[in-house]
């Protein structure tokens, strides 16, 4: 029997591996699939690791390694991607292949600080509740308030030192984004100029979609990482 390969989903901000519960059956038949919580998510300690997209990626590449995978194909979703991303490019024969949705690729100082204004766990708190609660579901009551926070000083190291031209020049497996059409985050111009870059590269553009990963089309996301 031929062996599966491996997939490894990496999830989005302020989320877990539980965030794909809902996708991972529908690839379970083609791939033998590995979803993570990135440290200081869900229940995974933050241990020696920290809110950086290099540390996460780190903490990848430890995964990998523990676990024996060598060069599986990634699916990361929004900040997932980006860690995806950062390890073609920094970490060149560590996976097989990319695919992103919901990625944003043009961080700026300017663009995070504007990211980092609604990641106020008070303001969410008394604004959002509904949200709170998800949030102190996923992390913990006493933890999800300092994810929230951390996250926000991730984005504003990101902002400061975002991926750049050559680094997206450099990689050198088959990347393809993915993005809806009615994503508020993502521009979808800045994505397709950074596609561009990437020597074997794909865009694609999903119809009628926001932002969200829980208002993602899995079964036509599922049925593109298998053909991938």
């Amino acid at each position: 029997m031929k062996q599966k390969k491996n997939l490894l989903l990496l999830h989005g901000a302020l989320a877990d591996r539980n965030q794909f519960e809902g996708l991972v059956p529908l690839l379970e038949q083609k791939f033998s699939v590995h979803s993570i919580s990135f440290p200081g998510h869900g229940i995974e300690a933050l241990r020696q690791y920290h809110y950086t997209i290099e540390s996460f990626a780190l903490y990848v590449l430890d995964y990998l390694r523990t676990h024996k995978i060598s060069q599986p194909l990634v699916f990361g979703y929004s900040m997932g991607g980006y860690v995806g991303l950062y390890l073609a490019a920094k970490f060149q024969d560590s996976v097989s292949g990319i695919v992103t949705l919901g990625t944003k690729v043009d961080w700026t100082v300017e663009s995070a600080a504007k990211e980092v204004k609604q990641l106020d766990p008070e303001k969410i708190l008394e604004k959002v509740p509904k949200f709170a609660d998800r949030l102190s579901r996923i992390h913990g009551p006493e933890n999800w308030r300092n994810v929230v926070i951390s996250t926000g000083l991730l984005m504003t190291e990101l902002g400061r030192s975002a991926l750049n031209e050559d680094d997206f020049k450099s990689i050198n497996v088959p990347v393809t984004m993915m993005i809806g059409d009615r994503d508020s985050m993502v521009d979808l111009n800045s994505a397709k100029a950074v596609s561009d870059l990437i020597p074997d590269s794909g865009f694609v553009v999903f119809q009628n979609t926001e932002h969200p990963f829980e208002k993602a089309d899995l079964s036509s996301l599922a049925e593109f990482l298998i053909n991938f």
